[in-house]
């Protein structure tokens, strides 16, 4: 089954670009439309050129809660990608990184 997709962020981009898109509350970062829609480019064509990452491959995004995490995933699905976000609690991502740091010969935090 088809699911069509219509691209707000590069709509918005063009008829407002300079209202503000995201806000992320943890770094205070601000996002324009065009912004926004410059860097969701950005990432689909590295996915799509780099990574070879084509309509119908899933993605699984293992990150926070960020808007790093919203550009991937809009990055994803302006490529035709199906995105899978794994989310886990702050203390389970840390302590995931602790271990691999601990494993890989590298400094604790």
């Amino acid at each position: 089954m088809s699911v069509r997709y219509y691209d707000w962020i590069a709509h918005f981009s063009r008829r407002t670009p300079d209202k503000t898109a995201l806000i992320d509350l943890a770094s205070q970062r601000r996002f324009s439309y065009a912004q926004l829609d410059a860097r969701v480019s950005r990432l689909a064509r590295h996915l799509r050129d780099t990574l070879k990452v084509a309509r119908g491959d899933r993605v699984a995004v293992l990150a926070l809660n960020t808007t790093d995490t919203l550009e991937v995933q809009f990055a994803c699905f302006r490529i035709g990608a199906v995105v899978f976000a794994a989310q886990q609690p702050p203390h389970r991502s840390r302590a995931a990184v602790h271990r691999r740091r601990r494993r890989a010969g590298g400094d604790d935090p």
